[in-house]
């Protein structure tokens, strides 16, 4: 384990602020995310990174043609999706939040944004 990241399988603490990439095609005309930007769609689980543990700049650096959207972890537990870390190499601030998610908790989600990082400029 590396010093400073989580152990594998432990919950991610709700006072954690979680990113989410998103493609374009899931941002509203507002430049908020729907509920779609919370569904995995070939997967149940939804991959995060948890913000604590790496810079913007790192979640940025990976997907830097989609829109990166901030939600405090306590909100994915009151809709009874406890994320877990699951960090690699690659990424150790990754977590996996598990699913698959109902479409009004995924609403919920959308709403409780509290912030939206454009994609990176070409």
């Amino acid at each position: 384990m590396t010093p400073g990241i989580p152990p594998l399988g432990t919950p991610v603490l709700g006072t954690e602020n979680l990113r989410r990439a998103v493609w374009p095609s899931k941002m509203d005309d507002r430049g908020r995310p729907t509920s779609e930007a919370f569904r995995a769609p070939k997967h149940p689980d939804l991959s995060v990174d948890v913000a604590s543990l790496a810079p913007l700049a790192d979640t940025q650096g990976r997907f830097p043609t989609s829109f990166i959207v901030v939600v405090r972890c306590q909100v994915f537990i009151d809709v009874g999706h406890e994320p877990f870390h699951t960090p690699t190499a690659a990424n150790p601030s990754h977590a996996t939040v598990p699913g698959p998610i109902t479409k009004l908790h995924r609403r919920r989600l959308a709403i409780s944004v509290h912030h939206v990082y454009r994609p990176i400029p070409h």
